[in-house]
């Protein structure tokens, strides 16, 4: 007969077990490109590192409106930030402070916010942009352009914007392949050219997102039946 603990521990161990098959098969987050600048303190709610596989090392953060910023972690501003958002993670698990905690939770500052950048660069960027405006103000002034040109500058400055954007955001990568078919696949989609490795992810009726390789027969099998649904 076995122990009650030796049965206890059986049960674990089947529990973990396919957990741990399936998390190597998870896609992870990876940048490819660095924001240009210095983030405002204010703005962001969380940071996070990307995995050691990623071929750039990278400080992902996270903003009050969900957009995700990829960071070179070298900057001295990015370091600043991680350093004060740890102090803010800590401030509020502690809740020494209650009026801090209170006016946390009612969204007010309490503490006034941290200047990450250096003054010196901004003072002189500012000062730099100052001049900038009052030179294309007079020049505006001069010559006004017709509004054909004014809509297509505005589209093309949209996109670039858009298009830096985009760049500068973390994209998912897969660095290892599920070895067995998957039962069920509700639908896929294709990581990023940029990626190390080329890969399928699957989505499960669980919600779970599973990474397979495109040349397998059995992703090509799959792929196909999905699309014929579609």
């Amino acid at each position: 007969m076995l122990t009650a603990r030796t049965v206890l521990l059986v049960v674990v161990l089947l529990t973990l077990s396919p957990c741990s098959d399936a998390a190597p098969y998870i896609p992870s987050e990876c940048c490819f490109g660095y924001v240009k600048g210095c983030l405002r303190l204010a703005n962001l709610v969380g940071f996070y590192s990307t995995p050691r596989e990623c071929f750039s090392p990278a400080i992902v953060f996270e903003t009050k409106k969900g957009v995700k910023l990829c960071a070179n972690p070298k900057e001295k501003w990015v370091q600043k930030a991680v350093q004060e958002l740890k102090k803010k993670v800590l401030r509020a698990s502690c809740g020494s402070d209650a009026a801090q905690t209170s006016g946390l939770r009612q969204g007010k500052q309490v503490q006034p916010d941290t200047n990450i950048c250096h003054h010196g660069e901004s003072h002189s960027h500012s000062h730099r942009a100052g001049r900038h405006r009052g030179r294309r103000k007079s020049h505006l002034t001069a010559t006004m352009l017709p509004a054909r040109t004014v809509l297509l500058l505005t589209l093309l400055l949209t996109f670039s914007l858009h298009h830096s954007t985009a760049h500068f955001t973390p994209v998912e990568c897969c660095f290892e392949h599920a070895q067995k078919p998957i039962r069920h696949p509700q639908s896929f989609y294709e990581t990023s050219k940029d990626c190390p490795k080329p890969a399928v992810v699957f989505l499960t009726a669980s919600g779970d997102e599973i990474c397979a390789d495109p040349e397998k027969q059995w992703v090509k099998k799959a792929i196909k039946r999905l699309q014929r649904k579609i």
